[in-house]
């Protein structure tokens, strides 16, 4: 498959304590965010930053770029950003790929 092409061409390097870099977890991780509609990291980039990204479809359905809101740990919760910027990340995700002729 395209992700385990991917992944075979990474050096999945852990960047912080918290990034994941076992192939089947990442498989995991990727069928749960396709399925939701969303990603998020929690310190996995950079220490104090918790991350929700939402996918941007072209006019064909393919993923052609994300939505991205990071911000600052302590002062969001990853409670707080699932409740607070996921709807908000996904909506945007979604206007954007109609504009650009998605009909998903």
């Amino acid at each position: 498959s395209k992700v385990d092409l991917v992944l075979a061409r990474s050096s999945l390097t852990k960047r912080t304590e918290l990034t994941e870099t076992d192939p089947r977890r990442l498989h995991e991780i990727l069928s749960q965010v396709r399925r939701q509609g969303y990603a998020l990291s929690n310190q996995e980039a950079f220490v104090g930053d918790i991350s929700v990204a939402a996918p941007i479809f072209d006019d064909q359905g393919h993923v052609t770029a994300a939505v991205n809101v990071a911000v600052p740990f302590p002062r969001w919760s990853v409670a707080k950003a699932k409740r607070q910027l996921i709807p908000i990340v996904r909506e945007v995700g979604k206007t954007v790929s109609k504009a650009l002729g998605w009909r998903g």
